[in-house]
């Protein structure tokens, strides 16, 4: 059995990251990797028009909370219009992408879930 401890911190407290291929977005781990085992979560803030290059990912599966903006995610073939809070999830091996549209400000909370062999 895990075990993990109580744990708060404001967003505006974690620990802010870059992504090279990713300009003018900013990005936040807000839940430390090994926490909660096999778990890592952060905040990902779009300034649009924006747009987050396609990626895809063999060692987890993801699941977004869109929370904030409007503007567009991309599963592989699939386009699909964002226009009010959701969740999306993201099977590991799926390339995807967001977008956010012209004058919005697009937020979500991502959570990464290790996948084992």
């Amino acid at each position: 059995m895990s075990h993990c401890e109580p744990y708060f911190k404001p967003f505006d407290e974690t620990d802010p990251y870059t992504q090279e291929d990713a300009p003018g977005l900013s990005f936040r781990k807000v839940l430390p990797v090994g926490l909660i085992p096999d778990v890592d979560m952060g905040l990902v803030t779009l300034e649009g028009p924006a747009h987050k290059f396609p990626g895809s990912h063999d060692t987890f599966d993801q699941a977004y909370l869109v929370y904030r903006g409007t503007g567009h995610i991309n599963l592989g073939d699939d386009r699909i219009r964002i226009d009010r809070p959701g969740i999306v999830v993201i099977p590991h091996g799926t390339r995807h992408s967001m977008e956010a549209d012209a004058g919005q400000t697009m937020q979500y909370v991502y959570v990464n879930h290790a996948v084992h062999a």
